[in-house]
């Protein structure tokens, strides 16, 4: 797992815990989002934070929802403003594919 910089825009998908009152999230770099993630994000309305990202970084977004930028991994280090998180609830499983944090 690499360190992701501060600025650097990422995403995270988040899990609620039992017994905890927030989610917790495991944050990525954009090419780091796997295939089996995809399967769980359909539409780009379901990405919380979407309307609070740069134009640019919203294009990337949905080639993101459209499964266009996996492996890419000449986005890391793609700067912006905040990070974007998807949520789901705590009793859906979660399992990841074993592609590497790249």
């Amino acid at each position: 797992a690499e360190i992701i910089e501060k600025g650097e825009l990422r995403i995270g998908t988040g899990n609620m815990m039992p017994g905890m009152d927030d989610y917790s999230y495991k944050w990525r770099h954009l090419c780091c989002f796997t295939k089996r993630q995809l399967t769980s994000l359909s539409t780009i309305d379901q990405l919380d934070g979407y309307d609070d990202v740069k134009d640019g970084e919203q294009q990337l977004l949905v080639k993101l929802v459209n499964g266009e930028l996996i492996d890419k991994v000449e986005l890391k280090g793609a700067t912006g403003d905040c990070t974007i998180g998807t949520k789901r609830p705590h009793d859906v499983a979660e399992e990841e594919d074993t592609a590497p944090l790249a």
